[in-house]
């Protein structure tokens, strides 16, 4: 996997264990104990400076399994992937039993009841564009399980272009194993803009 990363990614860690890459597993632990989390960040700078980049649509992808966590709701859990275009916000949330989608703590919101832990799946959210209300469609294994569109989320308004993985919220915890995560422009998949889990592992936390 390439170290080269566009844009400027962050590690984020509050808990006592550490994220470790071995034999191309990016495995992320917050342990029993709330208010923690481990998760990484990749901005692609002020929107208003490449309003283009993203314009017709992307997709966030990775392989991974949720092995273990507790959450308090649907709307929080142990694997996160997120996309933030400038307060233009939607997160696909990934338990070992379930799959949903929010921009908030909104209700109600589109989840599903899926088997996360019993392998390595396949995740593609595919949004259809920046502004908000924009489509999303969320596909696991190729098959489309979750549809929903992008909304603002509550002191969250960042100008940039951020996107989001790894176990982001106070009040859920677990494992989950990651092997591949990319950002990809539509219409061409193929390029993809993120997709580097080892240089990524290297990172120094940051709390």
């Amino acid at each position: 996997m390439s170290p080269s990363i566009p844009g400027t990614v962050t590690l984020t860690d509050t808990a006592t264990q550490n994220p470790a890459l071995a034999d191309g597993v990016l495995t992320i632990t917050t342990g029993t104990a709330q208010d923690t989390s481990i998760y990484y960040s990749i901005n692609f700078g002020a929107f208003a400076s490449n309003p283009a980049l993203f314009a017709d649509g992307f997709a966030i992808d990775a392989n991974l399994i949720v092995e273990m966590g507790t959450q308090f709701d649907a709307r929080r859990a142990p694997a996160i992937m997120q996309s933030n275009i400038a307060g233009s916000i939607k997160t696909l949330h990934l338990g070992t039993s379930f799959a949903s989608l929010t921009t908030d703590f909104e209700s109600p919101f589109p989840t599903t009841s899926t088997n996360n832990q019993n392998a390595f799946h396949n995740y593609r959210m595919v949004v259809g564009g920046t502004a908000i209300g924009s489509s999303v469609h969320v596909f696991k294994d190729g098959k489309l399980i979750l549809t929903s569109t992008t909304g603002n989320q509550t002191g969250a308004n960042s100008p940039n272009m951020i996107f989001y993985f790894g176990e982001a919220s106070l009040i859920a915890q677990g494992t989950s194993r990651w092997t591949s995560f990319s950002i990809e422009t539509i219409p061409e998949p193929s390029s993809a803009l993120f997709a580097s889990l080892g240089a990524i592992a290297l990172l120094r936390r940051k709390r």
